[in-house]
């Protein structure tokens, strides 16, 4: 590929075997097409430059072309890089500087990124734990202080992860949570009953459960439309999880409302439904929005004009504007619209994000057996916003009660 000519020889090296350039520039760097996982992860170590959106890239994505156990081999094997026999002297001084030494510390940035965003895939498997181990160890006996330092360093973030790994949170959660509404009386005849609860209670544990259904899903359950696939129960659980219950809601919302005998009665739950599904739009969860919303504009529930009928013109306009921002209409625009305006905590409508990586896996293109990075960067894209909402947890206390109606 040609590059501008203002771009600096020395950070293009367009000849290299297993990998292809695309010829933009971004950031001043050359951007890669695709290459060859050892190629791909010399990038991710590259003695001439660090790039931090490359790295942001390949680490979330990895899992649909390698596996942990192959990258750290990759990336231990790359921080053992030996000097070319041919050199001379001076050559092998210069390339130890300037080469060797940078490469061995990226190798060390490459891992502690790795530690801090998905720490889980050590967490879980002792044995990628212990290769990792026995590498700092190994690290340790090298007669440098900088890299018995990083060494070091290394175990004790490990040490500290394993000792917090129950307290990822923290942080967040030191604000004084409103006090629940719970209902003064319940008895075993009106527990089962919809109208016994707070529309704003019922809207804070739906955040509360479906914050930690959204907090758990991976990055690897993103990739290769694991949800839909052969083994979609093992490659993306929690994916699974959070679909199952968005259908659970909304079948929960039409069942509620047409169980009523009564059309005073139906009226009644038709507006407490508008009024949840309010709630959640003002506490950011717009997956839970989507869910009743979706219910309520089904054929069964919107086909009941009488029972619409009884409901005020204020709460008909509020239901339609909430319809309006959540419709899939111009792939969500209005949508992503809002999402950009508010501040987390957020969950935004997970369905959207599954359609995005759906059309981003469907491009076919290929390299001659070269991993497409181009799609990866993609992909990393709308996985990292993803990513971003699961950051900050919602402060409510939980009501065991209401969870335990929601959840039955």
């Amino acid at each position: 590929k040609e590059f501008p000519p203002s771009v600096p020889l020395e950070v293009i090296d367009t000849e290299q075997e297993g990998i292809v350039f695309s010829g933009e520039i971004r950031d001043g760097r050359p951007a890669i097409e695709a290459g060859t996982i050892e190629k791909l992860v010399e990038r991710l170590t590259y003695e001439k430059y660090s790039d931090a959106k490359f790295v942001k890239a390949f680490m979330v994505t990895f899992y649909s072309f390698s596996s942990p156990y192959e990258l750290l081999y990759l990336l231990i094997q790359r921080f053992s890089i030996q000097c070319p026999e041919w050199m001379s002297k001076n050559e092998k001084e210069t390339f130890e500087r300037t080469v060797k030494r940078v490469v061995m510390l990226r190798v060390f940035n490459v891992l502690k990124y790795w530690l801090n965003t998905a720490f889980y895939d050590f967490d879980e498997d002792f044995a990628l734990l212990s290769i990792l181990e026995e590498f700092i160890d190994e690290m340790n006996t090298i007669e440098n202080t900088t890299y018995r330092n990083v060494a070091n360093s290394l175990r004790n973030y490990i040490k500290r992860k394993l000792a917090n790994r129950n307290r990822e949170n923290d942080d967040f959660v030191s604000a004084q949570p409103p006090n629940p509404d719970i209902p003064i009386a319940i008895t075993p005849q009106n527990k089962n009953n919809i109208l016994t609860y707070s529309p704003v209670e019922i809207a804070r544990q739906l955040a509360l459960i479906e914050y930690s259904l959204y907090n758990a899903i991976r990055p690897s359950e993103c990739l290769s439309q694991n949800w839909i696939s052969l083994e979609k129960e093992r490659l993306a659980p929690n994916i699974l999880k959070m679909v199952s219950h968005f259908g659970k809601i909304s079948c929960w919302v039409k069942s509620e409302i047409l169980k009523c005998t009564d059309l005073n009665q139906r009226i009644q739950t038709l507006k407490l439904f508008i009024d949840i599904a309010e709630n959640c739009f003002k506490f950011n969860n717009f997956n839970a929005v989507v869910e009743i919303i979706s219910g309520l504009y089904s054929s069964p529930i919107f086909g009941l004009k009488q029972t619409w009928a009884g409901l005020s013109k204020k709460t008909i306009s509020i239901c339609e504007e909430m319809h309006a921002t959540v419709e899939s209409k111009n792939n969500f625009k209005e949508l992503r619209r809002e999402l950009l305006r508010d501040e987390p905590p957020c969950i935004p409508y997970l369905g959207m994000y599954l359609t995005d990586l759906s059309l981003i896996e469907s491009d076919s293109s290929s390299f001659a057996g070269l991993i497409n990075f181009r799609k990866c960067e993609l992909l990393s894209n709308v996985i990292h916003e993803l990513k971003a909402y699961q950051n900050t947890p919602y402060v409510f206390k939980e009501v065991s009660i209401v969870q335990d109606y929601l959840n039955n």
